[in-house]
């Protein structure tokens, strides 16, 4: 398969990926929304004597008694009307480590009988029903584990079902019509609305994510590395998705609270209203008020509940009893939410600084001039041509194919383990790489490989018994693009060679320039992708934490997608001009350096020269002159370049002079200091290039949007260019 083909291909994938995508965060919102309105829903139930019960859905709460026979568990052998069991086995896989898998599982039940202070009802189960109970048996046997989860006579449950008034029992199924699930709990009905209150909060979370994983691989298959059409697309999906499903969502659930008070006034029409049934009605009616949160939920209150609870008032006179009514969903596992929390905080935190640093070179490559190599100037460059090897060295030569590259990647590894768990494993690694010369159309220019994130134009395997060989080189006659820090070389002071700098990125790569930001701006994308969903479910948990998950607070959730991506983008922006800024004062600085280390020659220069050159007046007046003279000011960019002006000048007319006395050019101060002087001035015109360079691209950055509003609101100034 040849490259193009193979290209076409991934981005076809990756667009089906996309798609997929977004298909998982339709239904995982959908999911979300749902468990969210369930948990509304129920905290909207008082809690009913059955005394009390007509018709409808109901929460109680009661004990349980036997209504027609029972169950024997299989493992303990109580005597139940609701069994939940599981046998487990313990095993080692090849590794050693231990493991589980299941022998058997099942749960099975009959109808019971619910009782309190007030009645009896009769509760029928069925497959809809949700049982959340405490573990009543677990045993270890050998290797094996038996487990029981259980209900029996004399057990204490909350139910949530729909009361059939001809049959007289509760029905644990058909409240998915009012929006609630059917729920047998051991535990408080405010734990159950809080576990789904924190399952809504991670699957709009996921969903949100998703979506914008969805645009980043959209992105990326139709080859698009803009960050702000990123960033626009996330925000104006995500949010859709959150305020358009939110609205259809809450529509709905609030169509099923005016279903569930219509069903309890249609049934107390048609029987008499005892004391029980007048406060339950009134409790529930104080019960949905109590839980009203937010504009959003009063404006819905008024529109269709608040006229058919005054339409079905029963003049109770009484105060409704404070134990009828209940608090609202809380999440009873905090400890874990907290460290679940914290840990998408910081793993949110962590994507949010990788995806800053990969979107960051993207825009560094985009906006950095590609230089000739003749014209390489100092501080970050970008170089592209052609590799060749040295002709004063020998090539290096790959460790198996033996072909000549200039850099090499060999590695052994062997395999270990055996199934599903074996792995390749590195026993032993040698990356070698030599200095190498890049060609373009000007001419050639040094690249130092050491320290690089370089990539290799061809690589080659083989197995030998249980290892695998595997070598990468760098072939000559390759097309490269480079980025890195031209600074001095070493090797030849008056030139400069591509190398490792200090703060500046090293790459080389043997894809195009183009390839090379879409593959940066891919990973930038996922990296903001699952940042932005890490950070959404750190938000919705703390909301279902609190127990305060209204439409209001997905409204606030869906205002931090754009909140997020702003933030995102003013760091990127504001770094990417800090970097800019701190380029041109490293080349100011290293300007300054040199200017100081030349200012300290001229007092040995001036006595060194002095008795030969005597009737030098206007040399050594010159030289006095600049011995005397300050340094300007860092600030002072006219005086500094005037300052170098007058240096060269006079240091151009003492090596003329100098040429002419032969004793003094054998003198040993004069020497150094002239071989120092003629190093420094080459040294001095490369840097002048470059900070012309840096302050050239800093400047012109500060005035393009959205860099503009930053460079004003944070006192971004132009740098003027060094005066002559």
């Amino acid at each position: 398969m040849n490259g193009s083909l193979k290209s076409l291909l991934l981005r076809l994938l990756t667009l089906l990926a996309g798609l997929a995508c977004l298909l998982a965060a339709w239904f995982l919102m959908q999911s979300g929304l749902n468990s969210l309105s369930e948990a509304r829903q129920l905290d909207r139930l008082p809690l009913s004597p059955i005394a009390a019960l007509v018709a409808g859905p109901y929460a109680v709460s009661g004990q349980v008694t036997a209504a027609q026979g029972e169950l024997t568990a299989p493992y303990s052998n109580r005597q139940v009307v609701y069994v939940r069991y599981l046998l487990e086995e313990e095993y080692r896989d090849s590794e050693g480590r231990t493991k589980t898998r299941t022998l058997d599982a099942g749960q099975r039940h009959v109808d019971f009988t619910l009782t309190d202070a007030s009645s009896s009802v009769s509760v029928a189960p069925s497959r809809e029903t949700e049982w959340q109970l405490e573990r009543t048996y677990n045993q270890r046997r050998g290797n094996r584990i038996y487990s029981e989860w259980t209900l029996a006579q004399a057990d204490w449950v909350n139910v949530v079902a729909r009361y059939d008034a001809a049959r007289q029992r509760l029905i644990l199924s058909g409240t998915a019509d009012y929006n609630l699930p059917a729920v047998v709990a051991a535990g408080a009905l405010e734990s159950v609305g809080g576990g789904r209150l924190f399952r809504a909060a991670m699957a709009i979370s996921a969903a949100a994510g998703l979506s914008a994983l969805a645009v980043a691989l959209l992105l990326i298959g139709l080859g698009v590395h803009r960050f702000w059409v990123f960033v626009a697309l996330v925000a104006t999906l995500t949010m859709g998705q959150l305020l358009m499903q939110g609205a259809v969502r809450l529509s709905a659930e609030w169509q099923s609270v005016t279903r569930l008070v219509e069903a309890r006034l249609s049934a107390v029409d048609q029987q008499q209203l005892t004391p029980a049934v007048r406060l339950d009605r009134q409790a529930l009616d104080v019960q949905i008020a109590r839980q009203t949160q937010g504009w959003l939920d009063r404006w819905m209150y008024r529109t269709h509940t608040a006229a058919l609870l005054q339409a079905g008032q029963t003049g109770a006179d009484a105060a409704t009893p404070e134990q009828w009514l209940r608090p609202g969903s809380r999440y009873n596992r905090p400890t874990l939410s907290w460290l679940l929390v914290a840990g998408a905080l910081g793993l949110s935190a962590v994507l949010f600084v990788a995806g800053i640093r990969r979107v960051k070179l993207k825009r560094l490559i985009e906006h950095l001039p590609t230089c000739r190599t003749t014209g390489l100037s100092y501080g970050v460059s970008e170089l592209k041509g052609t590799v060749q090897l040295p002709d004063t060295e020998a090539p290096l030569k790959s460790p198996l194919r033996q072909r000549n590259c200039v850099a090499y990647d060999y590695h052994v590894q062997e395999r270990r383990g055996s199934g599903k768990n074996a792995k390749w494993v590195t026993v032993s690694r040698d990356r070698t790489r030599q200095p190498f010369l890049l060609k373009d159309e000007a001419g050639k220019a040094w690249i130092y490989p050491d320290g690089a994130d370089l990539e290799y134009s061809d690589s080659y395997s083989e197995r030998r018994g249980a290892q695998r060989h595997t070598e990468r080189w760098l072939s000559p006659v390759t097309e490269l693009y480079c980025i890195g820090f031209a600074g001095l070389d070493d090797q030849q002071p008056d030139r400069l060679a591509l190398q490792k700098g200090e703060d500046a990125p090293f790459l080389i790569s043997v894809r195009s320039e183009d390839a090379l930001m879409r593959a940066k701006a891919a990973r930038g994308f996922l990296f903001t992708a699952l940042s932005l969903g890490l950070w959404l479910f750190a938000a919705t948990a703390l909301m279902a934490l609190d127990g305060q998950f209204s439409p209001d607070n997905l409204v606030l959730v869906a205002l931090t997608v754009p909140l997020f991506l702003l933030t995102y983008t003013a760091v990127l922006h504001y770094n990417s001009l800090v970097f800019l800024r701190n380029r041109v004062k490293r080349a100011r600085a290293n300007i300054d350096t040199v200017l100081q280390k030349r200012h300290d020659l001229w007092p040995q220069l001036e006595q060194a020269v002095k008795a030969y050159l005597g009737h030098e007046r206007q040399l050594m007046t010159d030289i006095g002159r600049l011995r005397s003279q300050p340094l300007p000011a860092e600030s002072d960019t006219a005086a500094v370049g005037h300052r170098m002006q007058q240096e060269v000048q006079v240091g151009r007319q003492l090596l003329a002079a100098v040429e002419g006395y032969p004793d003094l050019k054998g003198q040993e101060v004069v020497q150094t200091c002239m071989a120092i002087l003629t190093a420094t001035e080459d040294h001095l015109a490369l840097l002048r290039n470059g900070h012309t360079d840096a302050a050239q691209v800093y400047n012109t950055q500060i005035q393009v949007f959205p860099d503009v509003i930053l460079a004003r609101l944070f006192r971004f100034s132009p740098v003027p260019y060094l005066g002559a």
